[in-house]
């Protein structure tokens, strides 16, 4: 099971519900609207001390977690594509950052590529 994010909405009884994804091969996201997004995402970037940069640093933190495969406090080579992957979903869900098809033509172009980022 992920890691559930909930941040109460500026002005507004909203709350917004991020989960990140539980492994390496699941990939959730964020359940509400794009506006809702972008809210969160200002406001846990801009003040080190709003839950919502508290919420998105855990995410992000078990995201890495999940891609410390050996528990040795690194990412592998082999897990680093994963984690992106992992990073990348949720902004993707809103169009925020490419598919891998608009960016790669095949998967061993993607892994390649990933691998000269690491």
């Amino acid at each position: 099971m992920g890691t559930h994010l909930a941040v109460k909405a500026k002005n507004s009884p909203l709350l917004l519900i991020m989960t990140c994804p539980a492994t390496s091969s699941s990939m959730t996201g964020f359940n509400k609207s794009k506006e809702d997004f972008i809210w969160f995402i200002k406001k846990a970037s801009t003040s080190r001390k709003s839950d919502a940069h508290g919420e998105l640093y855990h995410c992000l933190l078990k995201m890495f977690v999940d891609a410390d495969t050996n528990r040795d406090g690194l990412v592998s080579k082999s897990s680093f594509s994963k984690l992106i992957d992992m990073a990348a979903s949720i902004p993707r869900e809103y169009g925020y950052a490419p598919v891998d098809t608009e960016l790669y033509k095949t998967e061993e172009d993607k892994e390649q590529a990933r691998q000269q980022m690491f």
